[in-house]
């Protein structure tokens, strides 16, 4: 366990809360025309819960869906069918010890959840470079506002203020 994830577990006991992480499916986000691992996560305090939607990683998603005789193709430049037994077992070691890293942690989700509010549509615009004209910008800031607002709902503001040192 790294110290990042060790930070994210501590705040979640701090808390008196707990997460719980499921696999939906690999689906396209808007953001995005590759396919991602989309897992659904509920944190609940003895506030309340709040769930939401995540999506992981390209690396984590082709890792959790790469078979071997791709791993073999991939990371070793060799083609399954002219390898030692030695050889596949030790790559069947490697990808599962892989596949089994390749989840979203608490903290992967802690890091990326919305921490802040944002005053009006106009500063959040300044603030991460978009257009204020633009409708998909429009829908993240509402969108980014639920989330705080979901949350907010279910911390206080001083574990807010701790939950924003996750990074």
């Amino acid at each position: 366990m790294t110290d990042y994830i060790a930070q994210a577990k501590q705040f979640l006991t701090d808390c008196n809360a707990t997460m719980e992480i499921k696999y939906l499916c690999q689906t396209y986000p808007k953001w995005d025309s590759n396919l991602h691992n989309c897992y659904w996560f509920t944190i609940t305090t003895t506030k309340g819960s709040y769930s939401s939607k995540f999506y992981d990683s390209l690396r984590n998603t082709e890792i959790s869906h790469m078979s071997l005789v791709d791993y073999a193709r991939k990371h070793y430049k060799r083609n399954l069918e002219y390898t030692t037994f030695g050889e596949k077992n030790r790559w069947t070691r490697e990808l599962a010890k892989l596949k089994r890293a390749a989840i979203p942690t608490e903290y992967d989700i802690l890091a990326c959840v919305e921490k802040y509010s944002y005053d009006s549509f106009s500063d959040f615009c300044a603030e991460f470079g978009y257009s204020t004209d633009s409708i998909s910008a429009r829908e993240t800031f509402l969108a980014c506002g639920e989330e705080y607002a979901g949350l907010r709902r279910i911390f206080t503001e001083e574990q807010m203020e701790k939950m924003r040192e996750i990074q």
